[in-house]
């Protein structure tokens, strides 16, 4: 390994993220217990939830969707456009995708559990962030800065749980 990746580094950070939200259809309770059991939420129900914050996501103003996959061999052909992070592949999408898009990244760009996104407010241009090429370390801590949301699966994948900086949780709802 060549350094952190990039969720040891937003990980030494997750203090900067003081909100939550689940992106679920309403289960009827005013405390939700967040954990890995399924509550056999349908999730198409999820995605449709997931996709309208995704929407709102964009009109905030995030640009990139980093969906890290630490399970595939470095080089697998079969995984279509990716960028590395030493021996993990990332995949990402633009914000200016269809939501759908960016739900189907979440769900199929990660062959493990709990899937893990991040949200950057920064396009992947400007992230160098580029099909075939290793992220260096010096630009995963510059990627790291830019994340204003965390958003990985729970109760066994049929959900979503959004970390993310009070003022972006707020947008989200407002928006």
């Amino acid at each position: 390994m060549n350094g952190p990746e990039l969720d040891k580094l937003i990980s030494k950070s997750l203090d900067r993220f003081t909100a939550a939200i689940i992106l679920a259809p309403p289960q009827g309770k005013s405390v939700i217990e967040v954990d890995n059991t399924s509550r056999l939420i349908e999730m198409n129900h999820s995605d449709t939830v997931a996709e309208n914050v995704m929407k709102r996501l964009a009109l905030c103003g995030m640009e990139t969707l980093i969906v890290e996959d630490d399970i595939p061999v470095r080089n697998d052909s079969s995984l279509g456009e990716i960028a590395y992070l030493d021996e993990t592949v990332i995949r990402w999408r633009s914000f200016s995708d269809s939501p759908k898009d960016l739900v189907t990244l979440m769900r199929e760009g990660a062959t493990g559990y709990p899937m893990v996104a991040y949200v950057s407010n920064v396009s992947s241009e400007e992230l160098k962030i580029e099909s075939g090429v290793t992220i260096t370390v010096d630009q995963q801590s510059k990627i790291s800065a830019t994340i204003q949301a965390v958003i990985v699966t729970i109760y066994d994948a049929e959900a979503f749980l959004m970390l993310g900086q009070q003022s972006t949780i707020s947008k989200v709802i407002q928006c």
